[in-house]
């Protein structure tokens, strides 16, 4: 096997990184498995602005995000789980926010966690 060829270019906090003669922008890369979505719109309601519902099904506005702890807490509030998100860097996937107490209900609200 071989081994991939990595350069990095850095502006500021922004990174473009060269894998396998392609270039592409540091970050996560957002996907909607538009087989499993079943239009909810949690994330959109989470995540505004980085999520749009077109016809039934969620889709990301973008392909590729900065890494932003809406978009982790959208992906972990999706009820079928049909948002991944992976480091464009590692290609690992990064893990779902998921906070059960917030799952069961509202924040904040008066009603007990089941």
């Amino acid at each position: 096997m071989a081994a991939a060829s990595i350069s990095v270019v850095g502006v500021r906090e922004k990174v473009i990184v060269r894998s396998n003669e392609s270039w592409e922008k540091a970050g996560w890369r957002v996907a909607v498995d538009r087989n499993r979505c079943t239009g909810s719109s949690m994330c959109k309601s989470v995540a505004a602005g980085h999520f749009a519902v077109v016809d039934g099904v969620s889709r990301p506005l973008a392909e590729v995000m900065e890494p932003n702890p809406e978009i982790r807490e959208a992906a972990g509030f999706c009820p079928v789980e049909a948002i991944t998100l992976v480091d464009t860097v590692t290609g690992e996937e990064i893990p779902r926010r998921s906070d059960p107490e917030r799952r069961a209900g509202c924040a904040g609200s008066s009603f007990p966690a089941r």
